[in-house]
């Protein structure tokens, strides 16, 4: 019995990198988010942050009129922009949203952001529908940040 599990989990790793190869080429997923990926059970839940391909995030290709004159975009201008890039973040959450449904998962970012990111949990499986997303630039694992060295410690004083 443990023979043949054994056997299923290396299957299920060959098939999840497979799966998983496409988008790494397509540099959708860096090979060592797939590897991480690709040893976990098919439940586990994982935080990952998507970022739409830049031509979605800035949809002006720098033709506002501040930008050709070299000067730094402001006020209503800059406000404008934002509200752009939160309005095409938004748009997507749709379609992120019925991808979630079929694969077990949920998106965290609740309104749209001029980042145009969004953050979801979802399984490997998820992952990797997501990441095949025409309008999907990069899938990345969402992970913790911690300081490099504690308070205290012999390196910060």
């Amino acid at each position: 019995m443990t023979e043949q599990r054994e056997s299923n989990q290396e299957g299920n790793l060959h098939n999840d990198k497979r799966s998983l190869a496409p988008l790494c080429a397509a540099g959708k997923i860096s090979d060592e988010f797939a590897g991480r990926l690709a040893v976990l059970a098919s439940t586990a839940q994982i935080r990952a942050v998507v970022l739409p391909a830049p031509y979605l995030v800035n949809a002006s290709n720098g033709e506002r009129n501040s930008e050709r004159n070299g000067e730094r975009v402001r006020g209503e201008e800059r406000q404008a922009i934002l509200r752009e890039a939160r309005t095409r973040t938004e748009e997507t959450f749709a379609e992120i949203d019925m991808v979630l449904a079929t694969t077990g998962g949920q998106r965290l970012t609740a309104n749209g952001n001029a980042l145009g990111f969004i953050v979801v949990q979802t399984n490997v499986d998820g992952i990797a529908a997501i990441a095949n997303l025409n309008w999907v630039g990069t899938v990345m694992e969402d992970q913790s940040i911690r300081p490099i060295h504690q308070a205290g410690s012999a390196n910060t004083r």
